[in-house]
């Protein structure tokens, strides 16, 4: 298993620890157009740099350059944005686990787009969206987490087909329901036990959002 952790450029609400946690958890690190200014803020240098460069900071390339950091730029003007691109490199080198930090950002439609791009790679490859206070994903098949009793959860679908899913370890449990999209039937469930089970019964993805340590 390789692991690896994707810095964007979207606005990380995370403390310096959290990131180099993160960092510190994988074996190769990504930075993404300006997400690489938070990589030389914490003086941690990524193993490559990736983008058409259009928002990194002066400062922070001329230290990519020092340091003779790998850099693969594109055009401005392309029909993938730089997290694809950079999700397509990583698959290449054999990544199966990845967290994305900066994906939730300010902008309601970048943070769309990236769940679009998260949902295609996800499907080889274990792709979680991370900040210190929520985790986001796609869950396929029958899963086994660990968790924290009290955590907020919330299941959705994502794509065309609907999932049919089974909760167990929640407050509310769920047994082989259709989540569609007329009524938000997985939304604010709570973890009930330290390991919880989500099943999902066909090939449909469920987009998930868990709170850390936070209590309804």
């Amino acid at each position: 298993m390789i692991r690896a952790c994707m810095i964007l450029g979207g606005d990380i609400d995370s403390s310096t620890e959290f990131i180099k946690d993160e960092i510190n958890k994988t074996k190769f690190i990504v930075g993404v157009d300006s997400g690489t200014d938070v990589l030389r803020r914490i003086n941690i240098l990524p193993d490559v740099l990736i983008g058409d460069l259009d928002s990194i900071s002066a400062d922070t390339l001329l230290w990519i350059d020092e340091n003779e950091v790998e850099k693969h730029v594109f055009k401005p003007e392309k029909d993938f944005t730089d997290f694809h691109l950079s999700m397509k490199y990583v698959g290449e080198k054999g990544v199966t686990d990845i967290s994305i930090l900066g994906a939730f950002g300010n902008r309601e439609d970048h943070f769309y787009g990236n769940l679009i791009t998260a949902l295609d790679f996800s499907k080889n490859m274990k792709v979680i969206l991370k900040s210190e206070n929520r985790n986001c994903g796609f869950l396929y098949g029958e899963n086994h987490l660990d968790v924290k009793i009290g955590e907020i959860w919330s299941f959705f679908p994502f794509g065309e087909e609907l999932p049919v899913i089974s909760l167990n370890g929640f407050k509310y449990k769920l047994a082989e329901k259709t989540l569609d999209y007329s009524n938000p039937l997985g939304v604010s469930n709570i973890s009930k036990e330290n390991t919880i089970t989500v099943t999902v019964h066909n090939r449909a993805p469920v987009l998930y959002f868990r709170y850390l340590g936070k209590k309804l």
